[in-house]
């Protein structure tokens, strides 16, 4: 009998019986159910990757006049100069840079994407 590996909810759940903290993830459906479930030790806490969320504005910006999906490329493009200047210093270093430097933008991203329903295909 061969153990099915694949992206669906059950070998996520499977793989990560147990673990406990924060999993950094491509936004498949699938980690949902690590949030949401009654675990052993509790929920897991999923961080997002960017290069995932960036890639959806890139898909609507290539197509031409979409100034909505070129300002969130900016505003990320942003993020990632950052991580590009802290590149090689201690995790404390990166940390407290992130904070300063990186956090006014993420909180103020989410926002400013909630103020654009419609405008943007697909969120």
């Amino acid at each position: 009998m061969s153990v099915g590996v694949g992206r669906g909810a059950e070998h996520a759940v499977r793989h990560l019986a147990g673990f406990t903290g924060i999993l950094q993830v491509d936004g498949h459906a699938a980690y949902e159910t690590l949030t949401n479930r009654p675990r052993n030790g509790g929920p897991v806490t999923l961080a997002f990757c960017w290069s995932h969320f960036r890639r959806k504005f890139y898909e609507i910006a290539k197509g031409g006049d979409a100034p909505i999906a070129a300002e969130a490329l900016a505003r990320i493009g942003t993020l990632y100069g950052i991580e590009a200047g802290i590149r090689g210093r201690s995790a404390d270093d990166r940390r407290t840079e992130r904070q300063a430097l990186a956090k006014p933008i993420v909180d103020t991203l989410k926002p400013w994407l909630e103020h654009q329903p419609g405008r943007v295909p697909g969120f």
